[in-house]
C-alpha cells in the first residue's frame, strides 16, 4: 500500500490518472495520499478536525469558534460550531429555511444582528461585524489596502484604474475614488442631500433644505425610526 509513487502535483490523489484532491492517508501518518474514491478501507480522513480529548478519534464539532471537541467530550460553554443554527436571537435549533442562493452570515456576538464581515484568514469563515471584530480578524468581504497588514478599505489608486490603497498609504500620483461634493473644485466627501435622497454636498456647500443623510441613515439603522430625530 505504501509503495505507490507520489503524484507530480502535490495534494492530488496518488492513483494514476486521478485529478481529485487527496484527503485520506494511512493511520498514524498525517499525510494525505488518496481521495475518498480510491482510499483503502483502513485509511483515515486527515482533513477533518478530530476531538482533542486524549485517545478520542471522533470528528470534532463543538467549540467556541472552531471545532475542538466531540459531543461526548465537549466542555462547558462549547457549542456546535459546525451545523448551521437559526440566526434568531435565543434560538438554538438547526436552521432549515433560508434565502434562495444562500443566507448571509451574522455576527456571532450575543444580540448582534449585523452581517459578519470579519474572521480568521485561514478559515475564511465570517464571524464578527466591524464593531465586534477581535484581534487577528481580517476583512473577508471587502477589498483592503494593498499594503501588507493594512485592513483599511482602499479609496485611492492610479487614474483610470481601481482603488488600491487607503488614504494613509496612497501615492502622490494616486487619485481619490470616493464620491466628492458636487461643488466645483471641492474634494470633500458629501454628507448632505435632499430628504430621502443621497449625499451630494459637503457641509460647507450644503443648500437650504438639505439634511445630513449619513447621520439619518445611522439613526435609522440604530433605532429603526425617524419620528424622534431632529437635525
Amino acid at each position: 500500500m505504501l509503495q505507490e509513487s507520489r503524484p507530480k502535483r502535490p495534494g492530488l490523489c496518488i492513483v494514476e490518472g486521478c485529478e481529485l484532491h487527496a484527503s485520506f492517508g494511512p493511520p498514524g501518518i498525517k499525510r494525505c495520499w488518496w481521495c475518498k474514491n480510491h482510499s483503502p478501507p483502513d485509511a483515515v480522513n486527515h482533513k477533518v478536525k478530530r476531538c482533542t480529548h486524549q485517545e478520542c478519534d471522533v470528528v470534532a464539532s463543538y467549540g467556541r469558534i472552531v471545532p475542538v471537541r466531540c459531543r461526548k467530550h465537549r466542555l462547558s460553554g462549547h457549542i456546535n460550531v459546525v451545523r448551521i443554527r437559526c440566526d434568531t436571537h435565543g434560538c438554538d435549533r438547526t436552521a432549515t429555511y433560508g434565502l434562495r442562493g444562500g443566507r448571509p452570515e451574522r455576527c456571532i456576538a450575543p444580540g448582534c444582528r449585523t452581517i459578519a464581515s470579519y474572521g480568521w484568514a485561514h478559515t475564511k469563515r465570517r464571524l464578527h461585524c466591524h464593531r465586534h471584530r477581535e484581534l487577528g480578524d481580517v476583512n473577508l468581504v471587502n477589498r483592503t489596502c494593498e499594503v501588507d497588514g493594512c485592513q483599511v478599505q482602499p479609496s485611492y489608486g492610479p487614474q483610470g484604474q481601481r482603488a488600491l490603497r487607503c488614504r494613509r498609504h496612497h501615492q502622490p500620483t494616486d487619485v481619490s475614488f470616493r464620491h466628492h461634493c458636487k461643488a466645483e473644485g471641492c474634494t470633500t466627501t458629501p454628507q448632505y442631500g435632499p430628504p430621502n435622497g443621497r449625499p451630494v454636498h459637503c457641509k460647507r456647500h450644503s443648500e437650504p433644505g438639505e439634511l445630513n443623510i449619513r447621520v439619518i441613515r445611522t439613526y435609522e439603522r440604530l433605532h429603526g425610526r425617524l419620528d424622534a430625530y431632529s437635525p
